[in-house]
C-alpha cells in the first residue's frame, strides 16, 4: 500500500516550487495563495509541524480533498499515510480554517437591502 520511492511532504515541496500551473491542478491554489495560507495557519499556532509531517502536507490533505472531492481512501493512496491519519490532519486543518471565520466573514448588516435580482427570483428569494 504504502510503496512510493519517496516521502510525500517532498512531492508537495516540488510540486509548490515548481510551475504554479501544477500547484493550481494539485491543490486548486496557486504557489503563493498555498504559502500565505500556511504562514496564516501557523503564526496563531493553529498548526504546526508534528515529527512526521509537515504543516504544509497537512494543508495539502486538506485543499487535495476538497479541491477534487477525494475520499479519505482517495487521500490515503495518495499521500501514503493511514485513515486515522488522513482523517485527523484532514480535521485539524478544516477546524484551523473555520477558527478564521469571525475574522474574515462579514454578514450583512440588516438594514442593508436585498438586491433586487435576488429579490426578484422566487429560487433565491421565496415569499
Amino acid at each position: 500500500m504504502f510503496d512510493r520511492t519517496y516521502k510525500v511532504h517532498r512531492y508537495v515541496l516540488d510540486v509548490l516550487a515548481g510551475h504554479p500551473g501544477r500547484a493550481y491542478q494539485c491543490f486548486r491554489f496557486p504557489p503563493d495563495a498555498f504559502v500565505s495560507l500556511r504562514e496564516l495557519l501557523v503564526s496563531p499556532k493553529h498548526l504546526r509541524d508534528t515529527k512526521n509531517m509537515l504543516v504544509a502536507e497537512q494543508l495539502g490533505i486538506f485543499l487535495r480533498g476538497v479541491a477534487h472531492a477525494y475520499s479519505y481512501r482517495q487521500l490515503c493512496e495518495f499521500f501514503q499515510h493511514s485513515l486515522k491519519t488522513v482523517s485527523r490532519y484532514f480535521n485539524i486543518v478544516m477546524c484551523a480554517l473555520v477558527s478564521f471565520a469571525d475574522e474574515f466573514i462579514n454578514l450583512p448588516l440588516a438594514e442593508a437591502d436585498c438586491h433586487p435580482f435576488v429579490c426578484s427570483n422566487v429560487l433565491f428569494y421565496p415569499s
